[in-house]
């Protein structure tokens, strides 16, 4: 078996380091005149030496350290965009995807935006880097300022200064640390870019089990309950059209092109979208910030109950004799869809209980101001007729005896 030499000054990782940053740290300490030479002591391959994702490049390091030094599982969690490129997995997958990294096998489906993988830009917070500079005596890329949508130092709350490197293959043949970065600070952060960046920030921290419940989509259901939404074939479903045209007004064209490939979204996608098959971590957080939800909400063990569904079940359980009309002027639906909607929720249509056919009578005696307020109150809360107000009243009333 050959043996492999020992690596020596190879950095400690800092709190949030990208493992990228590591090297860029070990090839300052070394002393080396040129990248090539430190790629070659690395003895890894060039094409993998900036990658955001786990790549075999680290096992390779690991195993010409000294037993111990670092522990692998560690590294691809915290020091790799890891926990968020496979948020979207079952924990069964993702763990098998960690276990072939641990062995050095990039044997996992690479889930992060391809312009993310090749693009020639890293971000940095200037405050961050003085604070590290301080403290540590160096600086170094953050783990978390390089998500896709991160915008904003969580910490500082000033926007990330990008260092565009101009050839995209740059930053795999060279080790560059956030000296070479632009010192601007700026506080002004668009709404969607805080949501956007928060939102990264927890698919990244959050524990690694956490992912998405496979039999129901809470995203799909708040977008519903949002508004966004077409009643068909007795269902709801997504209104895929003014979701597109929403989420090209809140990112512009070229933002959504980037991430979605293109402004035509489609139907087709939606259906996979439903199902959690999409496994693109910035596609769902632009989408749930149209609506503003949470990754609380989106990962909760409870599915999200649709608005129309549970304000159904409301207004059955204090029904009060009103009309079928009435009651679909309180869902805000078309009457003809009420039925369907009861049909699906396996609720009785409890408007037609009390249309049987009724061959006695009662009669009261009002003065005309009496009857001109009744007639007034009970049109306004949607009863078919004084008939069955009046019944209502007098079968409350019989109930409190």
């Amino acid at each position: 078996m050959e043996e492999v030499d020992m690596l020596s000054f190879f950095p400690t990782p800092y709190p949030d380091e990208l493992w990228y940053s590591i090297l860029c740290r070990y090839h300052v300490r070394s002393g080396n005149p040129s990248s090539h030479k430190t790629t070659k002591e690395l003895n890894i391959k060039e094409k993998s030496l900036a990658s955001l994702l786990p790549t075999s490049s680290i096992s390779i390091i690991i195993n010409q350290l000294p037993n111990g030094f670092l522990d692998i599982k560690d590294i691809i969690l915290n020091n790799t965009m890891f926990k968020y490129a496979y948020r979207f997995y079952s924990l069964e997958l993702k763990q098998e995807f960690l276990k072939n990294f641990e062995l050095g096998k990039a044997i996992a489906p690479q889930r992060l935006c391809r312009q993310e993988q090749i693009r020639p830009v890293l971000k940095s917070c200037p405050l961050c880097r003085s604070e590290d500079l301080e403290k540590y005596g160096e600086q170094y890329w953050h783990l978390s300022h390089q998500l896709p949508l991160a915008y904003y130092c969580k910490k500082h709350g000033c926007r990330l200064t990008k260092y565009e490197i101009g050839d995209k293959r740059k930053r795999n043949y060279y080790y560059i640390l956030p000296d070479v970065c632009d010192e601007v600070i700026d506080y002004n952060i668009l709404s969607y870019e805080r949501f956007l960046t928060d939102t990264s920030l927890q698919y990244l921290h959050l524990p690694l089990e956490v992912s998405p419940d496979f039999s129901y989509n809470n995203l799909y259901n708040g977008l519903i309950n949002e508004g966004y939404s077409i009643f068909r074939d007795g269902l709801y479903y997504v209104n895929v059209n003014k979701i597109a045209h929403a989420l090209c007004d809140l990112f512009g064209n070229e933002m959504i092109e980037k991430y979605f490939v293109s402004t035509n979204i489609n139907h087709a996608l939606f259906f996979q979208f439903r199902r959690w098959n999409i496994k693109s971590p910035e596609r769902y957080a632009m989408i749930a910030a149209l609506i503003n939800q949470s990754p609380e909400i989106t990962f909760s063990s409870v599915e999200l109950e649709l608005n129309i569904y549970k304000k159904m079940k409301e207004i059955k359980n204090t029904y009060k004799s009103q009309s079928k009309i009435y009651i679909a002027k309180q869902l805000g639906i078309k009457v003809e869809h009420l039925d369907a909607i009861a049909c699906q929720l396996g609720i009785e249509k409890f408007w037609e209980c009390e249309t049987q056919k009724k061959n006695t009578k009662m009669v009261i005696s009002t003065t005309h101001e009496e009857k001109k307020k009744i007639s007034k109150y009970y049109k306004s809360h949607g009863y078919r007729n004084c008939n069955d107000f009046v019944l209502y009243c007098i079968r409350k009333e019989m109930e409190n005896m």
